[in-house]
């Protein structure tokens, strides 16, 4: 098929901060954005809870998400991490799993309704999902960007949400929401957090896209013929 590429002034990947009105009452949203992958989207929502969505998928609660990786199981941690605002203890009631690996499965349950919930699956799920560079990249601007936002101190060569990306964007979310003087909600029409995607790279994720798809087709190929016979 022939196509006209030209280039394209889209969000820059990083970490944004924006409020909204939802039936009368203003909820405040973070989104970490990549270049490529899954969105990670949290909120504090009408109830004043601390919600999560990954990739689009259903809200579930932010302090599940942080046991299910591991960064703070207990509520005690929990309350340490984020500390302990009415926010975190209203989302804390909400949760129905309390050790990781019942997080991990509550988890899988939204993101893979109707597939039988494992707790190796939901973990190499997420792991996919945010932790793997071959599926995730913030990219040289979008950890930059995140850095930056933030105040945090990562590896300009760390390419994937860490766990600190996670917890200092619930904390500087959770500042937001208290009316911090020093944490700015971010206007994404601004210059500033758009970018221009250049033709080159247009056309490299049109390249990347083919030459997984032949990937695929070589493995079922090569799992569909006798061991023998390939050899």
């Amino acid at each position: 098929t022939e196509r006209i590429v030209v280039s394209q002034l889209v969000r820059s990947p990083g970490v944004y901060f924006s409020t909204e009105m939802d039936s009368g009452k203003q909820i405040y949203k973070a989104q970490i954005i990549p270049a490529r992958g899954a969105w990670l989207e949290f909120e504090v929502d009408k109830r004043d809870q601390l919600m999560v969505s990954i990739d689009r998928k259903r809200k579930q609660s932010a302090t599940m998400f942080l046991r299910a990786l591991g960064i703070a199981v207990t509520n005690d941690e929990i309350y340490e991490l984020l500390g302990k605002t009415d926010i975190i203890e209203r989302t804390i009631d909400r949760d129905t799993a309390l050790t990781r690996e019942d997080a991990l499965i509550e988890i899988y349950r939204r993101l893979r309704p109707g597939e039988p919930p494992t707790v190796d699956a939901s973990r190499s799920l997420l792991e996919g999902l945010l932790f793997n560079p071959q599926r995730y990249d913030l990219a040289r601007v979008g950890r930059y960007k995140v850095n930056k936002k933030l105040g945090i101190d990562v590896d300009s060569a760390e390419k994937v949400l860490t766990q600190e990306d996670i917890i200092a964007s619930l904390r500087y979310l959770l500042a937001v929401r208290a009316g911090d003087p020093n944490c700015r909600l971010d206007d994404i029409d601004h210059f500033g957090n758009r970018r221009v995607r250049t033709v080159g790279e247009l056309v490299q994720n049109q390249f990347r896209i083919g030459m997984s798809r032949m990937e695929r087709v070589v493995r079922e190929r090569m799992a569909s013929q006798d061991a023998d016979d390939i050899t």
